[in-house]
Parts: structure tokens; C-alpha cells; sequence
């Protein structure tokens, strides 16, 4: 039996457009999170932690002016560090007032070790890769 134009995809077809050229799959994530409404956004946004919230906000002028990163939630992501019995900043030299001033000093130690997972082994979150 053979197959006809008809049953296959336009593109394969010879109609239509061309498939574009492959691009990176951290460039595809990239264009579909930006793709998706600001709403949704937002919501994504309330969920994250302030370390994530920090950097999300980092990524473009768009997440800048959407992601909050106030004292609310610096304090809440300090009580669940301390919840969860990690290292937390001196709170005699921590200053809530500013990320620039939050992550001055030990706050900027805690966040890099976080980046490099090592608090993951320290909270029974480790899986080591076989």
C-alpha cells in the first residue's frame, strides 16, 4: 500500500512551512517559560524560596519588575533554615534591608554552598548518581 500526500504532516508533505532549526533545549525552556502568560509567572514565583526567587529575578528585566524578594520572605526562608537545623547568617550582621546588603557576608557563603548541594546531604536529600 502506498502512502499518500494526504497522509502525511504538511511539512512533510512539501506544504507548508519549513521545520525551524533546532535549537538548545535551554534555549526551548527558555522560550517556553517566557511564552507562558505573566499570571502563571506570578504564581511560580510565589512559590520559590527566596535563594530562587533571587535568582529567577536575575534573569531579565521581566522577572525583575514580577519577583518580590522583600523582607517577608528573607525571614521565611531564615525560620526554615533554622526549622530544619542549617547554618544560619549572624543575625547580628544580617541586614534585611536590601538584597545587595542580605547577601553580603555569610548569607552569600550559605547561598553558594546551597548552589554546589551541599546542604542536600546535610537534610537526608542526597542521591548520589550510580
Amino acid at each position: 500500500m502506498q502512502s499518500t500526500s494526504a497522509e502525511l504532516p504538511p511539512a512533510a508533505a512539501g506544504h507548508g512551512p519549513a521545520p525551524s532549526a533546532p535549537c538548545s533545549t535551554a534555549e526551548a525552556a527558555a522560550l517556553e517559560l517566557m511564552s507562558l502568560p505573566t499570571e502563571i509567572h506570578l504564581a511560580v514565583a510565589q512559590h520559590l524560596i527566596y535563594p530562587d526567587a533571587l535568582s529567577l529575578k536575575h534573569t531579565s528585566r521581566h522577572f525583575r519588575s514580577l519577583v518580590r524578594t522583600d523582607i517577608q520572605l528573607k525571614v521565611a526562608w531564615l525560620l526554615e533554615r533554622r526549622r530544619l537545623h542549617l547554618e544560619c547568617p549572624n543575625s547580628h550582621r544580617c541586614d534585611l534591608g536590601s538584597d545587595l546588603r542580605f547577601c553580603r557576608g555569610s548569607v552569600s557563603l550559605l547561598m553558594r554552598r546551597r548552589r554546589m548541594h551541599f546542604e542536600s546531604a546535610a537534610v537526608g536529600y542526597f542521591f548520589p548518581i550510580l
